[in-house]
């Protein structure tokens, strides 16, 4: 046993248990991931075809990631607002003129803070709407157009449905 050859190891390949030298794919390899494809059973890339993202669905996604995002703004500076309230409103009688008029600022901006969230909160909330409707819209056109045989008919599909996309909203 000590007598086979093994194969010569280089710094970018590696031998398996049936002394077939693999490339290695690690970070400093030239592919991405620790398989050439990116695919997790290595099937080549041609042999399936992959459906591409609806972008309105993957926009819809991100209006909603930050709807929920705002919508967390609002309710910590509205709870951070209403401590601030609280602890103003017990000391207010035993301050001065100047302290009051700065406490009041920094009140008006909390109360500031909390519309902009709002508002924004409110913008994203709206645009999900639209691009679930933008979504419906083309899949809905997309099978309609898959139903017929008509080239001509098919193109109207389409295009009531880009007319319909482009009437439903901002985004």
């Amino acid at each position: 046993m000590a007598d086979e050859k093994k194969a010569p190891q280089s710094s970018d390949t590696k031998v398996t248990q049936d002394n077939r030298p693999k490339p290695n794919h690690n970070n400093n390899s030239r592919y991405k991931g620790n398989k050439p494809n990116n695919r997790p059973d290595n099937r080549p890339a041609h042999t399936t075809a992959q459906a591409q993202p609806n972008p309105f669905e993957v926009t819809a996604a991100y209006h909603t990631e930050r709807a929920n995002f705002w919508r967390r703004r609002v309710n910590g500076f509205s709870m951070f607002t209403l401590i601030y309230g609280a602890l103003l409103a017990n000391n207010i009688a035993a301050l001065d003129a100047q302290i009051v008029t700065g406490l009041g600022l920094i009140g008006f901006t909390l109360v500031f803070l909390i519309v902009f969230a709002a508002r924004n909160y409110l913008d994203h909330k709206v645009n999900i709407d639209a691009n679930r409707y933008r979504q419906n819209v083309l899949i809905t056109a997309e099978d309609m157009a898959r139903s017929t045989k008509d080239p001509v008919t098919k193109e109207e599909f389409m295009l009531e449905a880009l007319a319909a996309i482009g009437k439903s909203g901002k985004d």
